[in-house]
């Protein structure tokens, strides 16, 4: 069975990667190793960025006491379900699968939301929906609690002037819930993204397994082989042959090229050079492919400067807004039904999430850049505005300038206030 994109970005978000089946689906070299492994941080930034914030309900239309008493209704529900936690999950079930299931379960007066994994759901659009779980169940012979077995299955097929609308429920192999569907639609959400990792899953491949092709090459550099060359006649004695065995791991290499003599096998040429090379071209795209990699590289190092946040926060933009159209577009069809579940009145609305970056960085750098253009600031005062990020202005200051070239004199004159 083939290895999906979605199950290799889940082995590489939980550090579970390079076992034989991976190695021998995808035809890599037997000693790989994951030493370069972006992935959760990749998934880590995306799902801060795109919800760093309190999600909240933003009416589309024009209110009133219907369109408030809905918007309330769903405030509830998310209240219920704990839904400023739920999301990141959520995101993350996007970023890494493409998909994300939410079944609505209704329970007297309110719904609760589940977020299945979504390996376990078989999802066909208003038509069919299997879902396969593990549940806790009370075993009253043996007075404790043990896990069994559950299937759920949804049917609402249509043949003609027929329909099949039916839940059945398996709990440890027997049938528990065999009823007519309760509405005329499934009650989960299937949620998706276009965000997509495949294209870095490649190149983390390429580049690990390069890495260990190097790691071998500068091994044999280190260590190299004992070789020894000669006629058949002349060979060395097995005894000496076992005892060379027993240093590091050498191995005895014969071969009969007419010289009898004991040597190293040397490394020649300058494939290790090239490949170091296509390690970095491949960091190269991959970074300018998954911006949000580099982000987040940025800000783990602490004291970024206003230019590499500008610069990464500009590419990054899209990309964050691309991700939270997917989830506004699955989670107001949750709201919905829950709406319609309950008998409530549905309501036309988006999802509000709040600037990106911190003060939504990209709008106070455009300013920032504007005022500096007729010189209406400083950069220290520049800096000073974007102090959810650089926390020391002045330090960070002194860095530019010095890196910029800066005599000493001339930064030491800026730091105590002169414009620059």
């Amino acid at each position: 069975m083939s290895i999906s994109n979605a199950e290799r970005a889940n082995r590489f978000y939980n550090n579970e990667v390079y076992d034989n089946d991976y190695i021998n689906e995808f035809d890599l070299f037997d000693e790989i190793e994951e030493r370069f492994n972006p992935i959760p941080k990749i998934i880590s930034i995306m799902a801060a960025l795109a919800l760093r914030k309190e999600i909240g309900i933003e009416i589309t239309e024009k209110s009133d006491i219907k369109s408030e008493i809905s918007k309330a209704k769903i405030e509830e529900i998310w209240e219920d379900n704990s839904i400023q936690d739920m999301k990141y999950q959520i995101a993350i079930d996007l970023l890494l699968n493409k998909k994300a299931y939410i079944e609505l379960v209704k329970k007297e007066d309110s719904i609760i939301l589940v977020l299945h994994d979504p390996d376990n759901v078989d999802y066909k659009a208003g038509q069919y929906c299997k879902i396969e779980g593990i549940k806790e169940s009370f075993d009253f012979t043996n007075k404790e609690f043990k896990e069994v077995e559950v299937v759920k299955e949804y049917y609402n097929v249509k043949e003609g002037v027929e329909s099949y609308r039916r839940l059945i429920e398996v709990e440890g192999g027997e049938e528990v819930i065999n009823q007519p569907l309760a509405y005329d639609f499934i009650p989960v959400i299937e949620l998706t993204t276009d965000y997509d990792l495949g294209p870095a899953l490649d190149k983390i491949d390429n580049i690990n397994e390069m890495r260990a092709f190097a790691h071998n090459i500068f091994y044999l550099h280190g260590d190299p082989p004992i070789i020894q060359s000669g006629e058949e006649n002349k060979k060395m004695g097995q005894k000496s042959k076992d005892k060379m065995r027993t240093a590091r791991g050498k191995q005895v290499k014969i071969l009969n090229i007419g010289e009898n003599q004991l040597k190293y096998l040397e490394m020649q040429g300058n494939v290790l050079k090239v490949m170091l090379e296509d390690i970095k071209e491949l960091k190269l795209e991959l970074e300018n492919e998954y911006p949000e990699y580099v982000l987040a590289s940025i800000l783990s190092k602490g004291n970024p400067s206003g230019d590499a946040i500008e610069q990464k926060a500009i590419e990054i933009i899209n990309r964050v807004e691309s991700f939270r159209s997917d989830l506004d577009s699955g989670l107001t069809k949750v709201n919905n039904l829950a709406l319609r579940m309950l008998g409530e009145n549905t309501l036309d609305h988006n999802i509000a999430f709040g600037g990106i970056l911190p003060s939504n960085i990209k709008s106070l750098v455009d300013v920032i850049k504007e005022l500096r253009a007729i010189k209406m600031i400083s950069k220290k005062t520049g800096l000073d505005k974007l102090h959810e990020f650089i926390k020391d202005s002045t330090a960070e200051l002194k860095q530019i300038l010095e890196e910029d070239g800066w005599d000493k004199s001339d930064i030491e004159r800026a730091l105590e206030g002169d414009d620059i």
